[in-house]
């Protein structure tokens, strides 16, 4: 029982993949029926799951946005810092825009920003190193 228990509590419920090219998430949706978990590539599947309470609790809702813009950062064209910085906060309050009353998506949101703002004129893929660290900092404080 002890063992089953452990397994249940521990679950990863969010994660970065492997190839940090996308968001790993239990959807919670399907507790405690059904285990399933959703990968989170697009923009638009990563505001549906918020949006939908595919991932819940505060915490757990800023560390998904966290690794999500880190995700989306990696994935953008862009190699001009004001370019990127620019396509950078069109996804964050797009993001933001699927709970905007929920505080630790907005305060993480803003946390992956101040990265791209503080580092203003340096090279994307210099930021990029930066934003992964600061999402993984999010997943280990929360």
């Amino acid at each position: 029982m002890n063992d089953q228990l452990q397994q249940v509590t521990h679950i990863d419920n969010i994660r970065l993949a492997e190839d940090g090219l996308s968001v790993i998430i239990l959807d919670q949706t399907q507790l405690p029926n059904r285990t399933e978990y959703l990968t989170l590539r697009t923009p638009e599947e990563m505001y549906e799951a918020i949006l939908l309470l595919r991932v819940r609790g505060a915490p757990a809702i800023g560390i998904c946005a966290g690794y999500c813009m880190y995700v989306l950062a990696r994935q953008m064209d862009e190699r001009d810092y004001d370019a990127f910085a620019r396509r950078f906060h069109e996804l964050k309050e797009y993001l933001n825009s699927s709970r905007p009353t929920a505080v630790n998506l907005s305060w993480a949101l803003n946390r992956m920003e101040r990265v791209v703002t503080n580092h203003a004129g340096e090279p994307v893929e210099e930021i990029l190193k930066l934003l992964e660290q600061e999402c993984k900092a999010i997943h280990q404080e929360d």
